[in-house]
């Protein structure tokens, strides 16, 4: 008898334990689906800055990426008649949100 109940308790612990990577192994589904969702949203926050600057008469004249102390940033270079704004930053949004308050501190 005293078998039978170890016999449980290791197939229990076996299932918990289970149990245990698989929760593991969502929980890292998730995080990574997670991260996909933080990036689209940022994509379609910088897309609908560069929109809304292009509608407003600004065009691209200069994009660059490029690494500085190890770390990437970008660098967003926009022209409109005679006028010329810029900015700089780790990610295009932020680069385009300067340019952006370079524009409105006119």
């Amino acid at each position: 008898m005293g078998r039978m109940v170890l016999g449980l308790s290791n197939s229990y612990e076996q299932s918990l334990e289970a149990q245990g990577i698989e929760i593991q192994k969502l929980q890292a589904q998730l995080a990574e689906r997670d991260k996909e969702i933080a990036s689209l949203k940022l994509h379609a926050r910088t897309s609908q800055l560069r929109r809304e600057l292009q509608d407003a008469g600004w065009a691209v004249v200069g994009h660059h990426d490029y690494r500085q102390d190890g770390d990437s940033h970008t660098f967003w270079g926009l022209s409109k008649g005679n006028e010329y704004a810029h900015g700089e930053g780790l990610t295009d949004l932020a680069a385009l949100r300067r340019v952006q308050n370079d524009i409105m501190d006119r």
